[in-house]
């Protein structure tokens, strides 16, 4: 970005841009006519963080964090279908808890009615538990 007219290349301290011997990239691009150009610095620290991230480490790095952002991703895409199957779970056990309190309730009413009409004590203690067994399961 910077030139220096006639002098040769700048020197450390020169006001015309980085010296040359500071470790710093310098890209000089020529276009094909020759008319246009761009020169290109790169700081001796991005040229260091770029050789490290092309290295095998830093590729292996990159792969790691870029994998578990698309691991997340997706684990965060299922979110709407988990909390609507949550909702459809929560709904099916006060179903279920409901059905419990009613069988319970009838069950008590059978076992009344059982006793009103005096069947044999057998019939009561058979009926009773198949309703432990019902209970436990």
């Amino acid at each position: 970005m910077s030139e220096s007219k006639g002098r040769g290349p700048p020197r450390s301290g020169d006001a015309d841009g980085p010296a040359r011997d500071t470790g710093a990239l310098f890209v000089h691009l020529q276009s094909e006519s020759g008319v246009g150009h761009r020169t290109i610095v790169v700081s001796a620290r991005r040229a260091r963080i770029l050789r490290a991230l092309w290295s095998a480490w830093g590729v292996a790095l990159v792969l790691a964090v870029g994998g578990s952002w698309v691991y997340f991703a997706s684990q965060s895409a299922r979110v709407p279908v988990l909390t609507r199957r949550v909702a459809e779970l929560e709904a099916e056990g006060l179903r279920i808890d409901t059905l419990e309190a009613r069988l319970r309730s009838l069950q008590q009413q059978y076992d009344q009615v059982t006793r009103m009409l005096g069947a044999a004590r057998d019939t009561v203690d058979t009926a009773q538990s198949v309703s432990r067994r019902s209970q436990e399961d």
